[in-house]
């Protein structure tokens, strides 16, 4: 069975690879295609299109959303691999990511992101940083404007999110839930990597470092109205056929 992850940034996904690599895809031989393993930057479209004509079965396709075009993935959902992502409440990813980026541990990061030393983050507040970006329209004069667009990519929902198979909420509970349901595989342990020292939305909130007109941004959006829907279940479509598949794979060891 193929499998292709949509890696939103800061919802776990890190953990997510580590544990399927361990626990799935180094012991049942797969063939991982993971630019975080064999270069800086992410697959284009345009490669991710050309894995779709590789000719092996037991194959994983990892990159970050940005570069995933919806027309990508609705072609790799028609060609039959499983198509999967987590995600998060957004204003915790946000947050997240918000010093995640300026930590002492991100130069690649930083090269990648910027050509500076300095992430753009730095230059702003954690409030100014959310407004401008959940809004096209904020009022924040910012020469970070135009990095806002890309930058939603990697941290929203694709979308037509609802045309993959698999899209949950991170937990430990729902990871694991995965495992076991997909893949057959039990974990107890998880380690969770790539982290940041961000103490949570709503701590932000009640220090007074996140302003009500802010806040409201995040409440009336339609990233929020998709963690209200994840929240009440994980979306699955067409997992039926993959359930069989997979369990033919990760239960055997051949």
């Amino acid at each position: 069975m193929k499998i292709a992850f949509v890696h939103i940034m800061k919802t776990g996904g890190s953990t997510v690879t580590n544990v399927l690599n361990k626990t799935a895809f180094r012991p049942h031989r797969y063939l991982q295609i993971d630019p975080e393993c064999q270069r800086e930057n992410d697959w284009s479209d345009q490669e991710l299109r050309g894995f779709l004509s590789w000719n092996t079965d037991r194959l994983y396709v990892h990159n970050h959303a940005k570069n995933w075009e919806m027309d990508t993935i609705s072609e790799y959902v028609k060609q039959g691999w499983f198509t999967f992502s987590f995600y998060r409440h957004p204003g915790d990813q946000w947050c997240s990511f918000y010093f995640w980026s300026q930590e002492a541990n991100n130069e690649r990061f930083k090269r990648r992101q910027t050509g500076r030393s300095r992430p753009f983050t730095n230059e702003l507040t954690l409030d100014e940083f959310l407004r401008l970006g959940w809004s096209d329209n904020s009022e924040l004069q910012s020469e970070y404007k135009n990095a806002m667009p890309g930058l939603r990519k990697n941290l929203d929902l694709p979308e037509r999110w609802r045309e993959m198979n698999f899209v949950a909420l991170y937990s430990n509970q729902n990871f694991k839930s995965f495992l076991k349901k997909y893949l057959g595989k039990r974990t107890w342990m998880l380690e969770q990597t790539n982290t940041s020292s961000n103490s949570g939305y709503e701590h932000y909130r009640r220090k007074g470092l996140i302003s009500k007109t802010t806040h409201e941004l995040l409440m009336d959006s339609e990233r929020y109205d998709n963690y209200q829907k994840l929240l009440e279940k994980p979306h699955e479509r067409g997992h039926e056929q993959f359930l069989t598949a997979n369990s033919n794979v990760f239960l055997n060891r051949r």
